[in-house]
Protein backbone atom coordinates (compact mmCIF):
# COMPACT_ATOMS: atom_id res chain seq x y z
CA UNK A 1 0.00 0.00 0.00
CA UNK A 2 1.09 3.69 -0.32
CA UNK A 3 -0.58 6.89 0.05
CA UNK A 4 -2.11 6.95 -3.12
CA UNK A 5 -4.15 4.31 -2.32
CA UNK A 6 -6.13 5.85 0.50
CA UNK A 7 -6.74 8.93 -1.90
CA UNK A 8 -8.31 6.55 -4.21
CA UNK A 9 -10.42 4.70 -1.91
CA UNK A 10 -12.02 8.13 -0.68
CA UNK A 11 -12.42 9.36 -4.44
CA UNK A 12 -14.31 5.86 -5.05
CA UNK A 13 -16.55 6.25 -1.99
CA UNK A 14 -17.16 10.13 -2.83
CA UNK A 15 -18.34 9.00 -6.82
CA UNK A 16 -19.94 5.65 -5.24
CA UNK A 17 -18.99 4.56 -9.18
CA UNK A 18 -15.52 2.88 -10.13
CA UNK A 19 -15.82 4.30 -13.70
CA UNK A 20 -16.65 7.83 -12.38
CA UNK A 21 -14.15 7.54 -9.96
CA UNK A 22 -11.52 6.71 -12.63
CA UNK A 23 -12.04 9.32 -15.26
CA UNK A 24 -12.15 11.93 -12.47
CA UNK A 25 -8.90 10.87 -11.22
CA UNK A 26 -7.53 10.14 -14.79
CA UNK A 27 -6.70 6.72 -13.80
CA UNK A 28 -7.39 3.13 -15.39
CA UNK A 29 -10.56 1.27 -13.58
CA UNK A 30 -8.28 -1.94 -13.82
CA UNK A 31 -5.90 0.10 -11.29
CA UNK A 32 -8.56 1.45 -8.98
CA UNK A 33 -9.80 -2.58 -8.98
CA UNK A 34 -6.33 -3.73 -8.12
CA UNK A 35 -6.64 -0.63 -5.41
CA UNK A 36 -9.18 -1.92 -3.81
CA UNK A 37 -8.28 -5.18 -3.67
CA UNK A 38 -5.03 -4.64 -2.02
CA UNK A 39 -5.97 -2.36 0.71
CA UNK A 40 -8.76 -5.10 1.15
CA UNK A 41 -6.53 -7.40 1.59
CA UNK A 42 -4.00 -5.55 3.78
CA UNK A 43 -6.46 -5.36 6.62
CA UNK A 44 -8.60 -8.08 5.70
CA UNK A 45 -12.09 -6.35 5.36
CA UNK A 46 -14.84 -5.71 2.64
CA UNK A 47 -14.69 -1.57 1.76
CA UNK A 48 -16.99 -1.51 -0.90
CA UNK A 49 -20.26 -3.38 -1.48
CA UNK A 50 -20.63 -3.67 -5.39
CA UNK A 51 -24.09 -3.54 -7.13
CA UNK A 52 -25.51 -2.78 -10.72
CA UNK A 53 -26.43 0.84 -9.12
CA UNK A 54 -22.63 1.54 -7.90
CA UNK A 55 -20.22 0.98 -5.28
CA UNK A 56 -21.26 1.64 -1.78
CA UNK A 57 -19.10 1.60 1.44
CA UNK A 58 -19.50 -1.49 4.23
CA UNK A 59 -19.84 -0.63 8.07
CA UNK A 60 -15.76 -1.56 7.86
CA UNK A 61 -15.25 0.95 4.51
CA UNK A 62 -16.85 3.57 6.58
CA UNK A 63 -15.01 3.77 9.15
CA UNK A 64 -11.73 3.18 6.56
CA UNK A 65 -12.66 5.94 5.42
CA UNK A 66 -12.69 7.99 8.54
CA UNK A 67 -9.20 7.10 9.26
CA UNK A 68 -8.41 7.59 5.44
CA UNK A 69 -9.57 11.22 5.84
CA UNK A 70 -7.24 11.81 8.79
CA UNK A 71 -4.25 10.22 6.99
CA UNK A 72 -4.17 12.16 4.23
CA UNK A 73 -4.50 15.58 6.52
CA UNK A 74 -1.74 14.36 8.35
CA UNK A 75 0.33 14.31 5.86
CA UNK A 76 -0.53 17.40 4.38
CA UNK A 77 0.17 18.75 7.32
CA UNK A 78 3.68 17.45 7.35
CA UNK A 79 4.22 18.54 3.36
CA UNK A 80 3.39 22.06 4.87
CA UNK A 81 5.18 22.21 7.95
CA UNK A 82 8.35 21.27 5.46
CA UNK A 83 7.16 24.14 3.16
CA UNK A 84 7.08 26.26 5.85
CA UNK A 85 10.84 26.02 6.46
CA UNK A 86 11.44 27.32 3.21
CA UNK A 87 9.78 30.69 4.25
CA UNK A 88 6.99 30.81 1.58
CA UNK A 89 9.49 29.75 -1.24
CA UNK A 90 7.39 26.87 -1.86
CA UNK A 91 4.17 25.31 -0.98
CA UNK A 92 0.22 24.81 -2.08
CA UNK A 93 -2.97 27.07 -1.00
CA UNK A 94 -6.17 24.98 -2.32
CA UNK A 95 -8.68 27.78 -2.37
CA UNK A 96 -12.72 27.30 -2.56
CA UNK A 97 -14.54 29.79 -4.16
CA UNK A 98 -17.89 30.32 -6.27
CA UNK A 99 -19.04 33.36 -8.00
CA UNK A 100 -17.23 35.41 -5.55
CA UNK A 101 -13.87 34.79 -7.31
CA UNK A 102 -15.39 37.46 -9.74
CA UNK A 103 -15.50 40.11 -6.75
CA UNK A 104 -13.26 43.38 -7.17
CA UNK A 105 -11.52 42.53 -3.87
CA UNK A 106 -10.93 38.91 -5.14
CA UNK A 107 -9.54 39.76 -8.16
CA UNK A 108 -6.84 42.28 -6.61
CA UNK A 109 -5.95 39.56 -4.01
CA UNK A 110 -4.86 37.11 -6.31
CA UNK A 111 -2.89 39.74 -8.27
CA UNK A 112 -1.22 41.19 -5.15
CA UNK A 113 -0.68 37.46 -3.55
CA UNK A 114 1.06 36.29 -7.21
CA UNK A 115 2.95 39.33 -7.34
CA UNK A 116 3.99 38.87 -3.50
CA UNK A 117 4.44 35.30 -3.26
CA UNK A 118 5.38 33.86 -7.15
CA UNK A 119 6.41 30.50 -6.12
CA UNK A 120 3.23 29.69 -3.95
CA UNK A 121 0.95 27.34 -6.17
CA UNK A 122 -2.90 28.34 -6.28
CA UNK A 123 -5.17 25.42 -6.87
CA UNK A 124 -8.98 26.46 -6.95
CA UNK A 125 -12.18 24.33 -6.59
CA UNK A 126 -15.54 25.81 -7.83
CA UNK A 127 -18.85 25.13 -5.74
CA UNK A 128 -21.69 26.84 -3.72
CA UNK A 129 -20.93 27.55 -0.03
CA UNK A 130 -22.02 24.63 1.48
CA UNK A 131 -20.08 22.55 0.03
CA UNK A 132 -16.99 24.62 0.14
CA UNK A 133 -17.87 24.60 3.93
CA UNK A 134 -17.92 20.70 3.90
CA UNK A 135 -14.55 20.49 1.84
CA UNK A 136 -13.12 22.86 4.32
CA UNK A 137 -14.09 20.67 7.38
CA UNK A 138 -12.86 17.36 5.45
CA UNK A 139 -9.26 19.19 5.32
CA UNK A 140 -9.56 19.40 1.21
CA UNK A 141 -9.57 23.06 1.07
CA UNK A 142 -7.43 25.60 3.23
CA UNK A 143 -9.58 28.85 3.14
CA UNK A 144 -12.43 29.38 1.19
CA UNK A 145 -14.83 32.32 -0.02
CA UNK A 146 -18.15 31.73 1.11
CA UNK A 147 -21.09 33.86 2.21
CA UNK A 148 -22.97 33.43 5.57
CA UNK A 149 -24.43 32.12 7.31
CA UNK A 150 -21.24 30.24 8.72
CA UNK A 151 -22.76 28.04 11.95
CA UNK A 152 -20.25 25.16 11.74
CA UNK A 153 -18.03 24.97 15.33
CA UNK A 154 -15.00 23.63 13.08
CA UNK A 155 -14.81 26.53 11.58
CA UNK A 156 -13.51 30.54 11.46
CA UNK A 157 -15.02 33.20 9.30
CA UNK A 158 -14.16 36.72 8.61
CA UNK A 159 -16.63 38.89 6.61
CA UNK A 160 -15.10 40.62 4.16
CA UNK A 161 -17.88 42.94 2.08
CA UNK A 162 -21.40 43.65 1.45
CA UNK A 163 -22.54 41.31 -1.72
CA UNK A 164 -26.22 43.05 -3.14
CA UNK A 165 -28.78 41.31 -4.21
CA UNK A 166 -29.76 42.36 -7.46
CA UNK A 167 -33.62 41.36 -9.64
CA UNK A 168 -32.72 40.78 -12.97
CA UNK A 169 -35.87 40.50 -15.31
CA UNK A 170 -36.05 40.15 -19.36
CA UNK A 171 -36.16 43.58 -21.04
CA UNK A 172 -39.96 43.16 -21.67
CA UNK A 173 -40.83 42.57 -18.73
CA UNK A 174 -43.55 45.23 -17.93
CA UNK A 175 -41.89 45.96 -14.34
CA UNK A 176 -38.43 47.27 -16.60
CA UNK A 177 -39.73 50.31 -16.72
CA UNK A 178 -40.25 51.14 -13.64
CA UNK A 179 -37.10 51.23 -12.26
CA UNK A 180 -35.29 54.65 -11.21
CA UNK A 181 -32.43 55.76 -11.90
CA UNK A 182 -30.02 57.80 -8.93
CA UNK A 183 -26.80 59.41 -9.01
CA UNK A 184 -23.54 57.24 -7.80
CA UNK A 185 -25.16 53.48 -8.88
CA UNK A 186 -24.77 51.92 -12.18
CA UNK A 187 -28.40 49.94 -11.91
CA UNK A 188 -31.62 51.63 -11.34
CA UNK A 189 -33.78 51.17 -8.23
CA UNK A 190 -36.97 49.21 -8.11
CA UNK A 191 -39.60 48.28 -5.56
CA UNK A 192 -39.61 45.22 -4.59
CA UNK A 193 -42.95 44.55 -4.09
CA UNK A 194 -43.77 44.78 -7.94
CA UNK A 195 -42.23 41.43 -7.78
CA UNK A 196 -45.47 40.02 -5.94
CA UNK A 197 -47.16 38.23 -8.56
CA UNK A 198 -43.88 37.58 -10.99
CA UNK A 199 -42.78 33.91 -12.28
CA UNK A 200 -39.58 33.89 -10.15
CA UNK A 201 -36.64 31.05 -10.75
CA UNK A 202 -34.62 30.77 -7.81
CA UNK A 203 -31.70 28.94 -6.13
CA UNK A 204 -31.87 25.77 -4.47
CA UNK A 205 -30.29 25.28 -1.01
CA UNK A 206 -26.66 25.52 -0.62
CA UNK A 207 -26.08 28.65 -2.75
CA UNK A 208 -24.63 31.93 -1.28
CA UNK A 209 -27.62 33.85 -2.30
CA UNK A 210 -30.31 31.64 -1.45
CA UNK A 211 -30.64 32.22 2.18
CA UNK A 212 -30.48 35.72 1.63
CA UNK A 213 -33.38 35.83 -0.51
CA UNK A 214 -34.99 34.76 1.36
CA UNK A 215 -34.60 36.75 3.96
CA UNK A 216 -35.12 39.46 2.18
CA UNK A 217 -38.82 37.89 0.96
CA UNK A 218 -39.90 37.44 3.94
CA UNK A 219 -39.29 40.44 5.76
CA UNK A 220 -40.87 42.38 3.12
CA UNK A 221 -43.92 40.49 3.05
CA UNK A 222 -43.54 38.87 -0.59
CA UNK A 223 -44.56 35.17 -1.18
CA UNK A 224 -42.77 34.58 -4.79
CA UNK A 225 -43.97 33.08 -7.35
CA UNK A 226 -41.38 30.06 -8.04
CA UNK A 227 -41.67 28.43 -10.93
CA UNK A 228 -37.89 27.34 -11.63
CA UNK A 229 -35.40 26.71 -9.15
CA UNK A 230 -31.49 25.65 -10.20
CA UNK A 231 -28.19 24.94 -8.46
CA UNK A 232 -26.33 27.02 -10.97
CA UNK A 233 -26.65 30.60 -11.86
CA UNK A 234 -26.09 30.77 -15.00
CA UNK A 235 -28.92 28.66 -15.40
CA UNK A 236 -30.84 31.31 -13.89
CA UNK A 237 -29.88 34.22 -15.28
CA UNK A 238 -30.50 32.19 -18.85
CA UNK A 239 -33.92 31.78 -17.60
CA UNK A 240 -34.40 35.47 -17.38
CA UNK A 241 -33.04 36.08 -20.49
CA UNK A 242 -35.29 34.08 -22.43
CA UNK A 243 -38.54 35.55 -21.05
CA UNK A 244 -39.12 32.37 -18.56
CA UNK A 245 -38.84 34.14 -15.18
CA UNK A 246 -37.23 37.33 -13.40
CA UNK A 247 -34.38 35.75 -10.79
CA UNK A 248 -32.68 37.47 -8.08
CA UNK A 249 -28.70 37.10 -7.62
CA UNK A 250 -25.47 38.41 -5.90
CA UNK A 251 -24.06 41.18 -7.96
CA UNK A 252 -20.89 39.06 -8.23
CA UNK A 253 -22.94 36.27 -10.11
CA UNK A 254 -24.51 39.16 -12.51
CA UNK A 255 -20.89 40.07 -13.20
CA UNK A 256 -19.93 36.75 -13.99
CA UNK A 257 -22.70 37.06 -16.48
CA UNK A 258 -21.55 40.47 -18.15
CA UNK A 259 -22.51 43.00 -15.40
CA UNK A 260 -26.30 42.18 -16.60
CA UNK A 261 -25.28 43.96 -20.10
CA UNK A 262 -26.76 41.38 -21.98
CA UNK A 263 -29.07 43.14 -24.48
CA UNK A 264 -31.76 40.78 -23.29
CA UNK A 265 -32.13 41.76 -20.05
CA UNK A 266 -32.36 44.28 -17.21
CA UNK A 267 -30.96 44.78 -13.76
CA UNK A 268 -32.12 46.25 -10.57
CA UNK A 269 -31.02 47.03 -7.43
CA UNK A 270 -33.85 46.71 -4.88
CA UNK A 271 -35.61 49.55 -3.50
CA UNK A 272 -35.93 48.85 0.29
CA UNK A 273 -35.05 49.57 4.17
CA UNK A 274 -34.65 45.97 4.70
CA UNK A 275 -31.31 43.84 4.58
CA UNK A 276 -31.01 43.31 0.75
CA UNK A 277 -27.08 41.98 0.99
CA UNK A 278 -25.39 38.70 1.95
CA UNK A 279 -22.35 39.52 3.74
CA UNK A 280 -19.31 37.61 1.55
CA UNK A 281 -16.10 36.21 3.48
CA UNK A 282 -13.31 34.40 3.87
CA UNK A 283 -13.85 30.63 6.09
CA UNK A 284 -10.84 28.36 6.98
CA UNK A 285 -10.29 25.53 9.67
CA UNK A 286 -9.70 26.37 13.19
CA UNK A 287 -8.04 23.47 14.42
CA UNK A 288 -4.93 21.39 13.11
CA UNK A 289 -1.44 23.80 11.85
CA UNK A 290 -2.31 27.36 10.33
CA UNK A 291 0.47 27.11 7.07
CA UNK A 292 2.49 30.60 6.38
CA UNK A 293 0.72 30.33 2.89
CA UNK A 294 -3.10 30.56 4.84
CA UNK A 295 -1.30 33.11 7.49
CA UNK A 296 -0.59 35.21 4.30
CA UNK A 297 -3.31 34.67 2.74
CA UNK A 298 -5.61 36.32 5.73
CA UNK A 299 -3.46 38.98 6.16
CA UNK A 300 -3.82 39.57 3.04
CA UNK A 301 -7.41 39.86 2.98
CA UNK A 302 -7.28 41.98 5.93
CA UNK A 303 -4.93 44.32 4.41
CA UNK A 304 -7.18 44.78 1.50
CA UNK A 305 -10.40 45.70 3.31
CA UNK A 306 -8.89 48.18 5.22
CA UNK A 307 -7.58 50.20 2.78
CA UNK A 308 -11.36 50.23 0.89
Amino acid sequence: MNIEDYRFILKIAEEQNITSASKKLFVAQSSLSQCIQRVEETYGITIFRRTKKGSFLTDEGELFVEYARQILAREQHMKDLFDDMNDLRTGTLRIGTSSLLHSRLCRTWIREFRKRYPLIRLTFSEDNSDVLKQMLEKDELDLALVHEPVMEKELSFRPLFENPLVLVAHKNNPITEKGIYRTGFSHPFIDPHLLENEPFALHYTGAGSKSAVEKFLEEEGITPDVMIQSKNFHSLYLFAELGLASTMLLRTSVDVMGKGAGTEVRTFYLDSEKESFSVAGVAWKKAGYMTKPLKAALELFEELTEST
